[in-house]
């Protein structure tokens, strides 16, 4: 495995954190790419011996609002992601979540959740970032296979980044997302696939009234035209901002199953990783 050549060299099984300045999870053995190198899986209500300063305003934030998450329609998952989980937010943070959708609802899931997160002025925008929810990666529960997103062998954040996931809501406890990409076991052979980093937050595990009504309102059918006509108006529109400016929008992904807006600097981080100063 070509993986295997970088572990022969001195390089340092936790490299990837030296290289991103993040701090070392408290159950860093689980994170190495040296295969059991003395792994030990701690239970742990927090994964970091220390918290980056505004980490605990961040968790108030998410606290505060996460309860919203079981009302969502067609919403079946939904875990942070990105720097939070990281434990590397700064005051101009937003909060990134990935959304696992109902499936063939992926793009009115993501419609809804918008609209309600705007009006109640959680939602990321253009002119405010900061400490703010980010929906800009959306999977329908049937590819929640995320292999195919690798940019190439070498995309080293990809599987860090599936590692670090971190439930925020789930409509039946399971550990799906870790055990369909059980392929970055071949990155990090001691992960464990099931949540490995805990904020000293609690999954969310049922569904509320409101949202098993709203689902069940109107006949299958109607929710699949529905579906089609929000997807069919927002291609178009989405095809446009990218024609417009292709080069900044290189890596968004918009197919019948995934959508994935944010700016993707994987390929920034993998050279950096693998580049011959560090």
């Amino acid at each position: 495995m070509w993986w295997s050549t970088f572990v022969k060299d001195n390089i340092s099984p936790f490299h990837f954190y030296n290289v991103m300045h993040y701090p070392l999870p408290v159950n860093k053995e689980v994170f190495s790419y040296k295969e059991q190198y003395d792994c030990v899986y701690k239970g742990v209500n927090f994964s970091w011996s220390s918290k980056w300063e505004c980490f605990d305003a961040f968790l108030v934030f998410v606290k505060k609002w996460q309860g919203l998450l079981i009302n969502l329609p067609f919403v079946k998952d939904v875990y942070l992601a990105n720097s939070i989980v990281f434990n590397a937010v700064n005051d101009s943070s937003d909060v990134d979540l990935f959304v696992v959708s109902k499936r063939n609802r992926i793009w009115i899931s993501r419609l809804v959740m918008s609209l309600v997160f705007l009006f109640l002025w959680i939602k990321r925008t253009t002119n405010s970032s900061s400490k703010k929810f980010c929906l800009s990666f959306f999977v329908d529960e049937e590819h929640q296979d995320l292999s195919g997103l690798s940019l190439w062998k070498k995309d080293i954040y990809l599987p860090y980044w599936i590692a670090h996931l971190v439930p925020l809501y789930q409509e039946s406890e399971n550990d799906d997302i870790f055990v369909y990409n059980k392929w970055i076991l071949d990155y990090l052979p001691n992960i464990k696939l099931k949540q490995n980093i805990f904020l000293w937050i609690q999954c969310l595990c049922w569904k509320w009234k409101i949202k098993k009504i709203f689902e069940f309102l109107f006949w299958w059918k109607f929710w699949d035209v529905c579906e089609n006509l929000v997807e069919n108006f927002w291609w178009n529109r989405i095809q446009k901002i990218i024609d417009k400016n292709p080069e900044s929008h290189r890596w968004v992904v918009v197919k019948k199953w995934v959508l994935k807006f944010y700016l993707d600097k994987r390929k920034e981080y993998s050279d950096l990783f693998f580049s011959n100063d560090n």
